[in-house]
């Protein structure tokens, strides 16, 4: 049998201000994955700091891919609706993994690495907190999307295809 993918409009925002704010979080994530990958040489030595060398240069694929992928959800680009599911996941993955790790290397005194090596940002309380910020930003922009539509067209696609197939 064979599937094809359809790109589907994004559902329409709760709120009109949606669009702007994830215009701005679309920026950051946009510059921190630029910065990522233009230094990626240098993200991995630091982020090995506080990991293990193997995990730190898994790690810093995971993220910079993730930063990558969660980009065309806030733009709001006609996608297929399982790609926009896991686009719309990205936008909060990308906040908590970074969240995370500098929970982790809380106390060290060593830099974290998201702005990789043009900002030595030290894990301290204030970056968890701007983080989480972040985090919640992300969950409001998943809010405002209408991001539970997603998993409702998914599964109307899935059903009709049921249907078409009996």
């Amino acid at each position: 049998m064979i599937w094809k993918i359809k790109a589907t409009d994004p559902p329409k925002p709760r709120k009109s201000y949606a669009v702007r704010i994830a215009w701005v979080l679309a920026g950051v994530m946009a510059v921190m994955s630029v910065a990522h990958l233009i230094r990626i040489d240098t993200l991995i030595p630091v982020v090995s700091q506080t990991l293990p060398t193997v995990a730190a240069t898994w790690f810093v694929a995971l993220i910079v891919t993730a930063e990558v992928f969660a980009l065309p959800y806030l733009l709001r680009a006609k996608l297929s609706p399982l790609f926009r599911m896991i686009s719309g996941s990205l936008v909060v993955f990308v906040p908590l993994v970074w969240t995370c790790f500098t929970i982790w290397a809380l106390g060290d005194g060593r830099s974290t690495g998201q702005l990789t090596s043009y900002v030595s940002t030290s894990a301290t309380w204030w970056l968890v907190l701007l983080n989480l910020t972040w985090l919640g930003v992300s969950y409001w922009i998943l809010w405002l999307f209408n991001y539970d539509e997603s998993f409702a067209q998914l599964r109307r696609l899935v059903a009709a295809r049921k249907e078409k197939q009996k």
